[in-house]
């Protein structure tokens, strides 16, 4: 029963990742207002969190609605932070 458990415990260490890849963050490639592509250099700025938008427009609502598309975003997956998304 020991060996069984050890077993076990050595097969679930194996299934988690060892370190989080920069490769595994989640990029924002949709704009969060219209759905469409996002142009990088259409972007809204908040503390250490970065949204990117497609359009003027998006920007300006995103400008008056930051946490809630923020908080959008977050609950998808997204990294917000600018420094993570470089690549």
């Amino acid at each position: 029963m020991r060996e069984f458990l050890y077993l076990a415990f050595i097969a679930i260490l194996l299934s988690l990742p060892l370190f989080t890849d920069a490769e595994n963050i989640k990029r924002q490639n949709m704009c969060p207002v219209m759905g469409r592509e996002i142009d990088k250099s259409l972007y809204v700025d908040k503390g250490n969190k970065r949204i990117y938008v497609c359009c003027a427009g998006c920007k300006e609502e995103v400008k008056n609605n930051f946490d809630k598309y923020a908080a959008q975003l977050e609950n998808e997956g997204y990294n917000l932070n600018p420094d993570k998304n470089k690549k």
